[in-house]
Parts: C-alpha cells; structure tokens; sequence
C-alpha cells in the first residue's frame, strides 16, 4: 500500500479514476511468489498524458455521471431478477397446490390410480426388493427394513386436491442414505467428491468446491449406497434445503451434511426435486431445523420431511408444466456476470482520461 499526493494543478480523482482505469495492465507487471505486488518504485516512474485542470474536472464528472448510469442499470437488473425469483416461487408453489394442472386432473379424473393406489404399490415393491436384498446380505437393506417399520409419519394439516395425498420421505424412496460424516482425504484428480457449496438453485454444480478422492476411498465413503444417476442429494446444513440430481455419465461420492434421496421408479427425480425447492416444503423444512447459531437437520428430521404426492399421470403433467414456466422465466432473465459490469466501468475511465499506454508525462 503507498499513499499518492497530487502535486497542485492534479485532481485527486483524476488520479484515482487514472489508477483504476490502468489496474488490469499493472497487475501482471507484479512481482513475488505468493502475492504479486508493484513497488513504490515501479509507481514512481509511470508516466500519462495529463490533460489541463479543467478538463481533469470535467473528465471526472463524465465518469460519476456514467457510473451513476450504469448503477440504475444494476438496480434494475437486480430487481428483475429478484421479481423471476417470486415468478419461480410462485410456480411452485401452484404447481404443488394442484392448481396448474386442475383442468387436467377434471378432465382426467375417472382414469387416473389414485395416489393413495400408487403409495400401496410403491411400499409393495419396495418391501419386496428390500427383502430380496436383504436375504443377499446387504446391511443398508436390512437398516432400512428396520427404519420403516417404526415409521409414524406426521402430515401435514394441509387440504390437497382430490386423488393426492401427503407422504414423507420415509415412505416413498426407495433408499435414504446419510453421508459418511467425517472429511474424506483428497487426491489432485480421480472421482468427484461434491460438497454442500457445489449443490445449489436445484443443481449439483462440478465447480470449483468440488474435490477428488481415490478409487478406494469412494468405495469406503460409499459402501452404503454409491450414488447413481436420477438420485437427489439433499443437504442437512450449510446450506439447508439445497438439492440437485445425480446426473447421467458421473461417478460422484457425497461429502459431509448431505444426503442421498433415492425415488422409486415411478416417481420422476425431477418432480421430487421441484417438491424440495418449492417454498412451503422449505418453510416446513426450516420449522423443523435444530440448532440456535447454524441451523441444520438431523437424519430423522429429512426422513419425516413430507411432500404431496399426486397420481403418477399428474406428476409427469405438474413436471411438464413446471419446466415449460421455468424456461420462459430463465430466457427473461438478465445474466450479466460482475466481471462484466467491472469490465465496462474500466472502459468508461479509460476512454475518459486518454489512456492509450504512452508514457508522456509524469505524475
């Protein structure tokens, strides 16, 4: 850090806006192994084109009244993004009110399998393939048996739309898995291991949070239950409440304070998904968190946690409709990256003081 005294005749804000114009070219002339720094010296010596003291003023109110345009320009796309955000929301929530597909459903309504019929069917086979692997050996089968059996779901009390119910995770997914809750030793490349920062917006992102682990520490990590494609991880804390879906073609091993959420056949990953993400499942999710700094949920908690369960035909018609609003709602929206905004006030200041890289007089 060094402090800069104009000498007269300089606008101070001239110098500033200078500085910060030409910020990206003196970064690379850094020097040092760990952090990269120019010296009081290498500052000492720049020299620019200095234009009269009236014009350094009339420059300086140039930028501010460009930086002023540009800052109603973030306000207002921020404002609408945060109106598509209430339009996601709102979608949501409608959609597992049973309002977008109530036209449907009366048109509908004499051939559809309840969902009372579909939850029966769903515990039948369910209990038979458990069984099955039970027999083989498999100790999460059995885990899993024993898990629900004692379950006492607790509902909701909540009116739905005729021919769907409530259900909790418990008595619907195929598995639910905790993570393995201890920090798994990272290698520099080899099988994702995704993070909680790494699931966000309904999405499992292989970002720059991911890390790598072994062959042999993923089959450790994962012994319970490998993740495959089409199964949720949900997370229990830091972040609460995010969830995304295994995708097609990745070998993934979960970290720590997440889950993993396996649906029966019949039940679409991508409807249970937007049953996680809808806002009333969140507000019922966050009532039921522990914890007076972070809040997070326990294991049994994300097994109690319900959602409306509709005839199977209705569900893929809810997916539908969901994804069709949700696309509208993401071409809308305005996705101008900081960087970007950043890169435009650096070519108003550079265009406004002259700076063109030639070395004419010295500050």
């Amino acid at each position: 850090m060094a402090a800069i005294h104009p000498l007269c005749g300089i606008d101070s804000k001239f110098i500033l806006y200078l500085f910060r114009s030409i910020e990206p070219d003196i970064s690379d002339k850094g020097t040092g192994s760990t952090f990269k720094a120019i010296t009081k010296v290498f500052v000492e010596g720049l020299e620019f084109a200095l234009p009269p003291l009236d014009e350094q003023r009339r420059i300086v109110a140039k930028i501010e009244e460009l930086f002023s345009e540009l800052d109603k320009g973030i306000e207002s796309l921020k404002t609408a993004r945060e109106q598509l955000k209430v339009y996601r929301q709102a979608v949501l929530k409608h959609a597992f009110e049973g309002k977008l597909t109530a036209r449907w459903r009366e048109e509908n309504k004499d051939k559809l399998e309840s969902a009372e019929q579909l939850l029966v069917r769903i515990q039948r086979e369910r209990e038979c393939t458990l069984k099955k692997l039970a027999a083989a050996g498999d100790g999460e089968a059995k885990r899993f048996l024993k898990k629900i059996s004692k379950n006492k779901a607790n509902h909701p009390n909540v009116d739905l739309p005729l021919g769907a119910i409530w259900a909790n995770f418990l008595e619907f997914c195929t598995f639910i898995v905790d993570c393995h809750n201890k920090t798994a030793p990272y290698e520099k490349e080899g099988i994702y291991l995704i993070r909680t920062p790494c699931i966000r917006n309904g999405k499992i992102h292989l970002n720059e949070e991911v890390r790598f682990v072994s062959q042999e520490t993923y089959e450790y990590w994962s012994r319970r239950c490998p993740p495959k494609p089409g199964d949720i991880i949900f997370t229990r804390e830091a972040p609460m409440g995010e969830a995304g879906i295994v995708p097609s073609g990745v070998k993934l091993c979960m970290g720590q304070r997440m889950m993993l959420l396996r649906p029966p056949s019949c039940i679409d990953s991508k409807y249970l998904l937007y049953s996680i993400l809808e806002p009333l499942f969140q507000s019922r999710m966050i009532k039921d968190s522990v914890g007076t700094g972070v809040k997070h949920l326990r294991v049994g908690d994300v097994e109690n946690l319900c959602v409306p369960l509709f005839p199977s035909e209705e569900q893929k018609q809810i997916v539908a409709v969901v994804e069709s609003s949700l696309s509208i709602f993401d071409k809308q929206e305005y996705n101008i990256p900081n960087h970007c905004i950043n890169s435009r006030r650096n070519v108003f200041m550079r265009r406004a003081v002259g700076y063109s890289g030639n070395a004419t007089t010295r500050i």
